[in-house]
């Protein structure tokens, strides 16, 4: 709660700030603002004591999900609204790549189907610390040894899946054609000038 708070007096710092506002839309962006806030702390916090046999069963994708991974707590106060723009940007070209609808189905010892554009990439996932987990794909050859940190948050019947932006391209090309590349790489690029970002997945159950 503490840590909800802090951010919420650094939210209305950020939004009182902003030049060019009118004082409507100034409240307006400041209630979405914070509502983001709340729910993306509490997700935090339930995800560190997450473990595998949490997030079990068949995930269907409803649409890009984009996780800022930053240690300073200013550039988190503002996260919430910069992600879910983010999102709504990349929600077009998730729709474009016929994401929307795929499939990942986890089981309780950590084997996975992840099923995007009808191809299935299955791997494990094992717990690590935090809200972080090692995922390996057995079908591709980057991610099958040490595989990659994935960051996994879950609130009742919805869930984030995401890793490295980098990484994400990894595993999309590998589902992609040469055209769907192509929208890839402009998805991606709407994040690169953005510091420690993780892209990927918000499902329901």
């Amino acid at each position: 709660m503490k840590k909800v708070i802090k951010r919420v007096v650094l939210a209305t710092m950020l939004v009182g700030t902003a030049t060019g506002i009118s004082a409507q839309n100034r409240s307006g962006s400041l209630g979405d603002l914070l509502g983001g806030i709340a729910k993306e702390t509490i997700a935090q916090t339930q995800s560190k004591t997450l473990e595998v046999a949490d997030i079990a069963g068949q995930w269907t994708v409803q649409g890009p999900a984009v996780v800022l991974k930053s240690d300073n707590i200013l550039q988190q106060a503002g996260g919430a609204a910069l992600t879910g723009m983010l999102e709504d940007q990349i929600k077009t070209y998730y729709e474009r790549l016929g994401l929307i609808g795929n499939t990942m189905t986890i089981e309780s010892n950590g084997s996975f189907v992840m099923t995007l554009k009808k191809i299935p990439l299955k791997g494990t996932i094992t717990k690590g610390t935090g809200d972080e987990f090692n995922v390996k794909f057995g079908t591709i050859a980057a991610l099958q040894k040490d595989g990659t940190t994935a960051y996994i948050q879950k609130s009742g019947n919805e869930m984030s899946f995401t890793v490295d932006v980098k990484k994400m391209l990894t595993i999309l090309e590998k589902v992609g054609s040469v055209t769907d590349r192509e929208l890839i790489t402009q998805a991606v690029q709407l994040l690169e000038k953005y510091d420690h970002v993780c892209l990927g997945f918000r499902c329901t159950k």
